[in-house]
């Protein structure tokens, strides 16, 4: 078995979406696993770019104008049945802490330097708010799910007032950790 990228199990989204944004979470991010990456620029330039031409950070990478087309990821070699294990582990832990059953996007917001998102909007009295069919969740502040019907505007309006909420409370105003595409990304031929 190949070791590490075990630790990204239950992210939701694609290799490239996941790239593009250093997808990850308390027990590893995908940055760490790159190799290499196929990138095609916004002005259509084809280029592999290797890990030590690629800024990683919480929650965003040098790639986000782009899109990675392909990627090589390597990891350590590790016993199939521990990995597995592992993994397991993983997704008990996430399915005790998060609404991984309902439609959301994973975590709405980043975490501030040292503060949790999650915390931040569960004390500025979030948790149920509702606009539309977009709802905060329950279980975990910093996940925001669909109800059956939501809309694009029913989760950015939502999103808002959240931001809005959680600056009144406490200062601190939170970046979306969700991306949204307001119009088609378009690339020169």
């Amino acid at each position: 078995g190949i070791a590490g990228p075990e630790g990204l199990a239950g992210i939701p989204g694609s290799v490239g979406g996941a790239l593009a944004m250093n997808a990850g979470g308390r027990y590893a991010e995908i940055g760490e696993f790159v190799d290499r990456v196929l990138w095609l620029s916004p002005g259509g330039a084809l280029t592999y770019l290797y890990r030590e031409e690629i800024q990683f950070a919480y929650r965003q990478s040098s790639l986000r104008q782009g899109i990675v087309l392909e990627a090589i990821l390597e990891g350590r070699p590790g016993q199939p049945s521990e990995l597995v294990a592992r993994m397991k582990q993983i997704m008990e832990q996430k399915l005790a802490a998060q609404p991984y059953r309902a439609h959301s996007a994973g975590c709405a917001f980043t975490n501030p330097p040292g503060q949790s998102a999650g915390r931040l909007i569960d004390l500025a009295g979030c948790k149920g708010l509702q606009v539309g069919g977009a709802r905060v969740s329950e279980q975990h502040a910093n996940f925001i799910v669909n109800t059956g019907e939501a809309t694009f505007e029913d989760v950015t309006r939502l999103m808002a007032l959240v931001q809005e909420r959680v600056q009144d409370a406490h200062g601190v105003q939170l970046i979306p950790e969700v991306k949204a595409w307001p119009q088609p990304m378009i690339v020169a031929a």
